[in-house]
């Protein structure tokens, strides 16, 4: 698996075990804190690395996009 790939796993992974109800608003921030509290995770990716990561969780239908404020998006599951 490739390292785009893998991460967009890690995010999909994150937004399931812990936002996977259709009424709970989460951010990109908070799942970005999630993602740093695993070890593994390169610790050096900023919420501006994940933007199209997050565009595409969005084109595939995963999530819509709520509110956004620079560079903080609000989500909540289809």
């Amino acid at each position: 698996m490739n390292a785009l790939n893998l991460l967009m796993s890690q995010i999909r992974k994150v937004i399931f075990d812990n936002f996977n109800d259709v009424d709970t608003r989460f951010n990109n921030d908070q799942v970005l804190e999630l993602l740093k509290r695993d070890e593994a995770f390169d610790q050096t990716i900023t919420i501006d690395d994940l933007e199209s990561q997050f565009v595409k969780i969005e084109d595939d239908g995963l999530v819509r996009c709520i509110a956004q404020n620079f560079t903080t998006k609000w989500f909540k599951l289809y």
